[in-house]
């Protein structure tokens, strides 16, 4: 059975859906069958992040609402993409845990890049684990607490994915340390990952590469199950942008 995971945070422009997308990528070249729900109808972008925008033709809402099967309503790209709705903002809690429990059979993954806000109770009930994005700053922090505060009703299993690490802006003063994260919100680290252009090119080229890529790739190794460490702090701090 595939395990669920949602993808989520407090505040838009933490980088969530290059991450969620990025880590599905890392995921399928392990040789898992991954399937990324969108459930951002705000942005409704990550047929566009795949390179498979010809293809959205049906969304999970045409599901819900049966006007196609599920099988039709799946895009077929690098990972399977079930497409976000242009037409609506909520989401039937009841309705997306019946299509993540069809698909738990036919996916070892299924990753849910859910909308930023706090209004996630319905996806968190579809789900089997959290991932909460932030980036290392006062605000997104203090956002984040609240968005595992809301996760903990429903979920136990928690994580955090530090993403936009600059161990320069943490020496100056102008960004937040790991262990202040770590001391504000009690939920373990899934992995850090560094502020760098590369994230950019791997999204442009639908790709893994670099030292970046090699980050991303660990992350998906722990989050399949594989007992890896963290990348060293004290590496990211040497992390050179190119």
């Amino acid at each position: 059975m595939g395990q669920v995971i949602v993808f989520c945070s407090g505040k838009g422009g933490t980088g969530k859906t290059s991450m969620c997308a990025l880590i599905a990528m890392g995921l399928a070249q392990r040789g898992k069958r991954v399937l990324v729900i969108d459930a951002c109808p705000g942005m409704r972008c990550m047929d566009i992040v795949f390179g498979a925008e010809a293809q959205a033709i049906y969304s999970w809402a045409d599901v819900m609402e049966e006007r196609c099967s599920y099988s039709d309503a799946v895009i077929h790209a690098k990972v399977d993409i079930l497409g976000a709705p242009w037409n609506r903002n909520d989401t039937d809690g009841a309705g997306m845990k019946d299509i993540t429990n069809h698909f738990r059979s036919e996916y070892d993954h299924i990753l849910i890049d859910a909308a930023p806000g706090l209004e996630l109770s319905a996806l968190f009930g579809a789900a089997d684990s959290a991932i909460v994005v932030i980036e290392p700053d006062m605000m997104s922090v203090r956002i984040a607490d609240k968005v595992c505060a809301t996760a903990r009703r429903t979920l136990r299993d928690i994580n955090l994915l530090v993403n936009r690490y600059d161990h320069r802006a943490v020496t100056e003063g102008s960004a937040v340390s790991i262990d202040v994260i770590e001391e504000l919100i009690a939920y373990p680290l899934t992995g850090i990952v560094p502020q760098t252009r590369q994230i950019k090119n791997m999204i442009r080229l639908r790709q893994l590469s670099g030292k970046a890529g090699d980050i991303i790739k660990l992350i998906a190794g722990r989050i399949d199950g594989e007992v890896t460490q963290l990348t060293p702090v004290g590496k990211l701090a040497s992390f050179k942008d190119r």
